[in-house]
């Protein structure tokens, strides 16, 4: 990942200006200049530390100021070729009211467990359903707003709102935020950041390499640059749990299913054990695409590869390599609607059913099939 230019991120209380140029987020010499400090990343296999150069050796502690919070910055000084680590201390106002904890994420800057209060939420798709919608005002008048990856809110208000409690972006997204546009609205701009986004690794079932993982790395960069927002990482119990519903649920593992879990399955998964009621904002329910003609965007905002949303998820559904079985999840949604307190607006659901047993698609029946044909096969 790249960025052309260099950021400007805070200002010191000397009056001198970091600035970071992001290159795979591995540390690399420090050129420092009398107005301003420049850190430039390269690639590199060293524990992600903060390098200062000889010129910079007396400058031992920077204090910035992010709003209502503080952030100083671990520095590893050069002094005689001999090298001393000094710690960060991060300390900030807690922007959600402190209720209930969750077990199975970290905050990337404190180390703590997630801590939160959701009467009721709204989880807003990125879904080209809600073009036209004018459903902003109503989305922002829930207790929590739960967004997926990195869909903007700015120039969509009266369909989507702007208000955002939490984020669930799949890492494969993350390095997104690369963009200035896209960092300034999630992170800086008081009226559209989220509060917090939750890392979701997506088919990782076990512990992220900390040291490596570029998107890792990032993430606990920018959870220290930006105070204001608590960025949190799923542990892999989190993850194997997903998993393990999808299995119930179908009779298949994720494996045998050919599968990668949506950014959308696990915001489900997150939205159920965080809210006691929601109301799900521009999902298709399972049959949509087989009983319209929709020619409805995949997405709500531009979409580079101008997909259509009917043609994407069949085209994915009859895939039998690994791919997302968006319409098999949400049969699984409308199975969960039937005995939790959840409701689909834009477009609004059928009437639920309860059913017994594990759910039917055409591509789970076609697994089915296929692992009859198998066993007979075997005995054979």
């Amino acid at each position: 990942m790249k960025v052309k230019q260099p950021e400007k991120l805070a200002e010191l209380l000397s009056g001198n200006i970091i600035q970071f140029s992001l290159r795979n987020f591995a540390m690399a010499p420090v050129y420092c200049r009398p107005t301003r400090i420049q850190y430039i990343y390269k690639h590199s296999t060293i524990p992600f530390l903060l390098v200062i150069c000889y010129s910079c050796v007396m400058t031992a502690l920077f204090m910035l100021t992010f709003f209502n919070g503080t952030l100083t910055l671990g520095v590893k000084s050069l002094i005689s070729k001999e090298t001393t680590l000094r710690n960060v201390v991060i300390s900030t106002q807690p922007t959600l009211e402190v209720l209930h904890q969750f077990p199975g994420f970290v905050n990337l800057a404190a180390n703590k467990s997630l801590r939160l209060i959701c009467n009721d939420c709204a989880v807003v798709t990125s879904s080209g359903h809600l073009l036209g919608s004018n459903a902003g005002r109503e989305i922002d008048q829930h207790h929590c707003v739960i967004r997926m990856n990195l869909a903007p809110v700015v120039g969509f208000e009266h369909d989507v709102g702007t208000r955002t409690t939490i984020r669930v972006v799949g890492h494969r997204n993350f390095n997104g935020l690369s963009s200035d546009t896209v960092r300034r609205e999630l992170l800086v701009n008081s009226t559209t950041r989220t509060q917090m986004i939750i890392i979701s690794w997506m088919s990782i079932t076990k512990e992220v390499p900390k040291l490596t993982n570029e998107e890792y790395r990032y993430a606990l960069l920018l959870a220290n640059l930006y105070q204001d927002v608590q960025i949190y990482s799923t542990l892999p119990e989190r993850m194997v749990l997903a998993e393990d519903l999808f299995k119930q649920e179908t009779g298949f593992t994720r494996e045998e299913a050919k599968t990668m879990l949506t950014t959308g399955w696990h915001t489900m998964v997150l939205a159920m054990e965080f809210c006691p009621s929601m109301t799900v904002y521009g999902m298709a329910y399972e049959n949509l695409c087989r009983s319209t003609n929709s020619s409805v965007p995949y997405h709500y905002f531009y979409d580079s590869r101008h997909r259509i949303e009917c043609s994407y998820y069949n085209k994915h559904e009859s895939n039998q390599r690994l791919s997302h079985l968006f319409i098999t999840e949400k049969a699984i949604f409308r199975r969960w609607s039937t005995s939790r307190n959840i409701t689909f607006r834009y477009p609004t659901w059928p009437e639920k059913i309860k059913e017994n047993g594990t759910v039917h698609t055409q591509s789970l029946d076609k697994m089915i099939q296929r692992r009859r044909g198998s066993k007979r096969r075997r005995r054979k």
